[in-house]
């Protein structure tokens, strides 16, 4: 019995004593567990290499390479008689060829062709990053919604819990004056009633908190019980807001980083059409060698320049750059929509935000006028002025204000999650 008594002590004391943790960190982890931020990560590091690609292509290169063939016949060369010299019928090279060389080849002149692809690449790392912000953006506000929604329905339940509290003193004041036969029954039973119908309400929130909690736990891998009560979400003004979104949005930075690209790949095409140029130097070890006459296996080198110009191609890079400035409108007219999007957007939040502003301060005076009447109609109720189902109607009513005064305080914080999502804050 001793050991069971000190269990339950120690799992008490574990309970209380585990140390809660900010949002923050809660944050933090749910980023680093996040499969979408772990696609996003693996992208950046393949761009990574894409840029170490592009860079190594400007360097020489070295390679290998070996080849066979069979004739069925030797050439034959034939050298005519020549004054008292008889003339001379040998054939020359070998039925078996054989070919192993190892070659060099450096780019020399391409236009700029490989300096725009390795810009490119650049580019192309600077705009994954921007979408890993958006999504770190998107994920981060999805877990504060969470909190949040907990913390509302947590709030919901602490009102319902105190009404049920007093309808339960409540109650025990009945029992007595039904024993004495000071009330009529009826009083008795709806105060009973309206006792087990808020007591299914707590249950449903309880359902609710439950639900939330699994949700939050699988955004973040932490307990929502474990973290700290008194995150707030910061707020800017509407045009504060406005602003941060249009000089810091990572989406309208990965535009702007589309547009970059799209002018990179006009000088891409462009240095297509200009001379490339390439030098090459290649040790050949083969059998015939370079003398074809013999035929036996020799070394020999061999070293040059390629050269190639484009000279006519039923102007297609007209058609190409022409493609590009449309794709550039088109990016252009993306921004527009986007950025007349989210200020929309952003107004309706901020709308929203003062109403709900309004809206708690009309609920705070209810709340006040609520407490006063249930003074009224208590008195009224020992005097038998009015039923008993008008003096249950009026704690239900202050039991409802409440409600909606902290559902109303967390809709703000949620809304100012929203607008900072909506403007690329974490």
């Amino acid at each position: 019995m001793f050991k069971k008594i000190l269990i339950v002590i120690i799992l008490i004391s574990m309970a209380y004593g585990q140390e809660k943790i900010s949002l923050e960190t809660a944050i933090e982890k749910g980023l680093q567990k996040s499969t979408e931020m772990m696609n996003r990560k693996l992208d950046e590091i393949n761009i990574y290499h894409q840029q170490n690609l592009a860079e190594k292509a400007k360097r020489f290169s070295l390679k290998f390479g070996g080849a066979y063939s069979f004739r069925s016949q030797k050439m034959e060369m034939e050298i005519p008689a020549a004054g008292p010299f008889p003339g001379i019928s040998k054939e020359i090279g070998s039925l078996n060829n054989y070919d192993l060389k190892f070659s060099v080849y450096q780019p020399i002149y391409t236009g700029g062709l490989l300096t725009y692809k390795l810009k490119m690449q650049q580019i192309l790392g600077a705009s994954q990053k921007s979408k890993t912000k958006v999504t770190q953006v998107e994920y981060s506000g999805q877990i504060k919604k969470s909190y949040f929604t907990i913390r509302v329905l947590k709030q919901k339940k602490q009102t319902i819990t105190q009404l049920l509290d007093q309808l339960n003193l409540h109650k025990q004041k009945l029992e007595k004056l039904s024993n004495e036969d000071l009330i009529k029954p009826s009083d008795l039973l709806e105060t009973k009633q309206k006792i087990e119908e808020l007591k299914i309400q707590i249950d449903d929130i309880n359902n609710e908190i439950h639900k939330e909690r699994i949700h939050f736990k699988t955004l973040c891998d932490y307990d929502e019980k474990l973290i700290e009560s008194n995150y707030s979400e910061k707020c800017f003004t509407e045009n504060e807001a406005l602003e941060l979104f249009k000089n810091n949005h990572p989406i309208l930075k990965e535009i702007e980083y589309n547009k970059e690209l799209l002018k990179i790949q006009k000088k891409i095409i462009d240095a297509g059409y200009k001379p490339q140029v390439g030098g090459f130097t290649e040790v050949h070890y083969g059998k015939p060698g370079i003398n074809y006459f013999k035929d036996e296996w020799a070394i020999y080198l061999q070293a040059g320049v390629n050269v190639s110009i484009p000279v006519f191609d039923w102007k297609m890079k007209k058609e190409k750059l022409a493609i590009q400035d449309n794709q550039l409108k088109k990016v252009e007219n993306k921004k527009n929509g986007f950025v007349d999007e989210i200020e929309e957007k952003v107004k309706q939040c901020f709308s929203t935000k003062e109403n709900l502003v309004n809206k708690l301060s009309h609920i705070e005076k209810m709340l006040d006028y609520a407490n006063q009447d249930i003074k009224i109609k208590e008195n009224l109720y020992r005097e038998q002025q009015i039923s008993h189902i008008d003096f249950l109607a009026v704690l239900t009513n202050k039991q409802k204000y409440e409600n909606m005064q902290s559902e109303v305080k967390y809709q703000i914080q949620i809304i100012n999650v929203l607008i900072n999502t909506l403007i690329g804050k974490s």
